[in-house]
Order: C-alpha cells, then sequence, then structure tokens
C-alpha cells in the first residue's frame, strides 16, 4: 500500500508554506489486493483531506454493470474518516473496506465485506499500517506500508439473485 499526498508546507524557501496552484496534487492511495483465486490493484485520486464518498471499482473500470461481472466477480473498496484513535487528517486515519461479488452459474452473489483501520506513523498503534516521510520541495508525504500484509477478516453480508434482462434483437 502506498499513499501520497500535499504536505501542509511545500518544504521550498523560495516558496514558503503556501503551495501556489502549480503544484497543488490531488492525493493518491493505491494497494494491491490478494484473495483466493484473484490478485489486482486498486487505488484512487481524491482532493486533500477529502475522501471520496462513491465506492471505487479496482482493477479495470467498466462502462456497464453487465461489463462489471464478465468475469463472475466484482471487486470495489471505499474509505471513510475514522476517529477511533483521536481526530487527525482523513490521509493519516482512515477505514478501508473492501467488497467482493462472486456470482456464481446461476446467477447468485455471494457479497463479501471486510474493513480495517489505517493509521500512520505511531508503532503503538496496532492500526499503523502506513510509514509517512516528507520528501523534497513540493513532493509532499510518501508513505507506504511495512511490507507486511495487512490482515482483514471477510464476511458474508449477502447473497442475492442477479437476473439479467436480455434485449431482443429486431
Amino acid at each position: 500500500m502506498t499513499l501520497h499526498w500535499q504536505s501542509p508546507d511545500t518544504g521550498s524557501r523560495e516558496y514558503g508554506p503556501n503551495w501556489p496552484d502549480w503544484a497543488k496534487f490531488d492525493s493518491e492511495l493505491n494497494f494491491n489486493l490478494s484473495t483466493p483465486g484473484l490478485d489486482l490493484n486498486c487505488s484512487t485520486l481524491f482532493p486533500l483531506h477529502q475522501l471520496p464518498s462513491a465506492a471505487i471499482n479496482c482493477g479495470n473500470l467498466w462502462e456497464t454493470e453487465e461489463e462489471a461481472w464478465k468475469d463472475g466477480e466484482r471487486v470495489s473498496f471505499k474509505l471513510e474518516k475514522w476517529t477511533g484513535l483521536g481526530e487527525r487528517v482523513p490521509e493519516l486515519s482512515f477505514l478501508l473496506g473492501i467488497w467482493r461479488g462472486i456470482m456464481d452459474e446461476f446467477g447468485v452473489i455471494t457479497t463479501y465485506y471486510a474493513e480495517q483501520a489505517i493509521t500512520a506513523n505511531d508503532y503503538t498503534e496496532p492500526t499503523t499500517h502506513l510509514y509517512c516521510v516528507l520528501g523534497r520541495p513540493f513532493d509532499g508525504f510518501r508513505c507506504r506500508d511495512n511490507f507486511k500484509p495487512i490482515d482483514f477478516d471477510a464476511v458474508v453480508v449477502k447473497e442475492d439473485v442477479h437476473i439479467w434482462s436480455l434485449k431482443r434483437a429486431n
């Protein structure tokens, strides 16, 4: 897991603490997900301190709902601000939730969900999975995991029948 975000200060003597518009950038989260039978990449960009409110698809960004299920499964994730250990900027304390939907040959979708609080830079916290360092001027903070997998306990949250509608050719 990696996270790159804009620091409060540019780190530049010439520009001082205020970021010029040309140097501002969105926060970027990137992680690889490994589950039985599936390895894929998940990533998102979001404005500084504004975690995305919608679920984000992992892997390919599908154009239609039918294409999303073409391989029989779909994975997405969400980010929510987490204050379980106190108030912090969202990039340094968030809840990562992951859904995996698997469709069987009869069209029944089983949805699994798991979540984990992610915090940074405090080795005494069991939720610290990211370690951040300040980069060169105008680079902001670069965070990465500690090279150990983050374990999630997934639970079945829903089983549903998905019925496809087919259009008749004229």
